[in-house]
């Protein structure tokens, strides 16, 4: 499939990464999110998602 634009595949590589994820590690909560715009560390932090030393998230 022939995207516009690299934002316009975000959608479905989502899915199908959240699809082979879960199908992967059936027993842990996966969530994927897309962050064109926003650093890993950013977002780890706005959404609480792990306790990381502080040198990790710079």
């Amino acid at each position: 499939m022939k995207y516009k634009s690299e934002k316009d595949m975000y959608p479905e590589v989502c899915r199908w990464l959240e699809d082979f994820l879960k199908d992967r590690f059936r027993q842990a909560e996966v969530d994927v999110h897309a962050l064109p715009h926003t650093s890993i560390s950013r977002f780890l932090t706005i959404y609480d998602r792990g306790n990381f030393p502080g040198e990790w998230v710079t």
